[in-house]
């Protein structure tokens, strides 16, 4: 994950992210922006929350194709599931799913948005879970020791 834009303090900034770690930070997301936050937080939560939309949208519609794609089904040509209160379809070719939906979810989309500063967070009275802390950090952490690389 590179940052592939100008870097001025507190600019919106392009990154390259993968499905998987859009997937893993939109919730923890939205979990921040269900908080009572400070104003200038509060906008910065919901610029990022706007900027995940869209890819957020992309990736479910991909990750529903390939599902599709590879869903064993009934003879009436519905979708077959293993357990169908949890959502827990039947694959057909686990093997050649598993890859394929490993190298969809390692596929890079750019997202455009002002960084959040971890730092605020720490003066707020936000209750998350220490590993929704973690991803947070790490994935934020990263987007700022790559402040002044440039993409190759």
């Amino acid at each position: 994950m590179e940052n592939t834009a100008t870097n001025t303090t507190n600019a919106t900034r392009t990154f390259n992210l993968t499905a998987d770690q859009i997937l893993s930070l939109y919730p923890i997301l939205n979990k921040l922006g269900e908080a009572e936050l400070s104003l200038k937080l509060a906008i910065n939560v919901a610029s990022i929350l706007d900027a995940f939309a869209k890819p957020i949208e992309v990736i479910n519609q991909r990750r529903q194709k390939v599902i599709e794609e590879f869903a064993q089904r009934e003879d009436n040509g519905e979708i077959k599931y293993v357990d169908k209160e949890k959502g827990a379809i039947a694959i057909a070719k686990p093997e050649e799913f598993n890859i394929k939906f490993s190298e969809f979810l390692s596929e890079e989309v750019e997202v455009e948005f002002k960084p959040l500063n971890l730092e605020a967070l720490k003066d707020e009275d936000i209750k998350i879970t220490a590993k929704d802390y973690l991803l947070l950090q790490d994935i934020f952490e990263k987007f700022s020791s790559s402040e002044n690389e440039t993409k190759e």
